[in-house]
């Protein structure tokens, strides 16, 4: 009898046993332990995700799906991360609701997009403005004038405005330029030309393969001057400070 008895205690070990072990694998799979040199860190899949969801964020991806017209049939699937070259169109007002005539113009846009997700772009812009808005010029609140600009850049182009606008088509960019300016006026010695800068936020809205639509704003900052009239005349006297905030709309075409 009491050989039977230990026998059934052993038995039962060995059946709970490796219950008990699987239990502790499963439980221990969702917090899995990566070690690292002499140190262990637990690292939760949902961590892993939210660094994925960032890094993804700015490699902006969308499939669209071709339908033939006539049969309503799905003929094929193209992922916005294969766009190569863009042409956009814009239209520039200036930023404040109280002077928004102010400035306005038009820009043209090349951009040509690299396999590590960026973007290479040139663009030409014209504006008419006045230049009290535009520089530093004193007593200028009647005085216009026109400013053309052209310069080279990079962008880049995210996705991270989904978590807060829940559509999939919905992305931004983000550009940085180098630009060259030339003012010209008839109420001032001129032209005036120099080096300055250009940043840009859109947000934009992707509605086909070949097109996208949306909303930007730009700041820019230049230091131009004009040659000297004569030969007393300082540096300070013959230069400016172009500024400017504007916002507008714009349109794309991929190619």
């Amino acid at each position: 009898m009491n050989f039977k008895k230990h026998f059934k205690r052993k038995l039962k070990i060995l059946v709970f046993l490796p219950l008990l072990f699987s239990k502790v694998a499963i439980s221990s799979s969702h917090l899995p332990i990566h070690k690292n040199g002499d140190h262990y860190k637990n690292r939760s899949e949902k961590g892993l995700e939210k660094v994925t969801e960032l890094e993804k964020g700015f490699f902006h991806g969308v499939d669209i799906i071709e339908t033939d017209t006539e049969t309503g049939i799905d003929e094929a699937t193209y992922n916005t991360k294969d766009d190569d070259h863009r042409y956009s169109l814009g239209l520039l007002l200036n930023a404040n609701p109280m002077k928004v005539t102010k400035i306005i113009g038009g820009e043209f846009i090349y951009g040509f997009k690299f396999a590590s997700g960026s973007h290479f772009e040139i663009f030409a812009s014209m504006a008419n403005a006045n230049l009290e808005v535009l520089s530093d010029l004193d007593n200028a609140s009647s005085l216009n004038g026109s400013l053309i600009a052209g310069g080279a850049g990079f962008g880049l182009r995210s996705s991270l405005i989904q978590h807060f606008i829940d559509s999939k088509t919905f992305f931004e960019t983000i550009s940085g330029y180098l630009t060259y300016n030339q003012l010209s006026s008839p109420s001032i010695n001129g032209p005036f030309v120099g080096p300055g800068i250009k940043a840009v936020y859109g947000l934009h809205q992707r509605v086909g393969k070949t097109i996208h639509y949306g909303l930007k704003m730009a700041y820019d900052l230049a230091s131009v001057r004009r040659p000297a009239l004569t030969q007393n005349e300082t540096t300070g006297d013959r230069a400016l400070i172009l500024t400017s905030l504007t916002f507008g709309l714009d349109l794309t075409l991929y190619y």
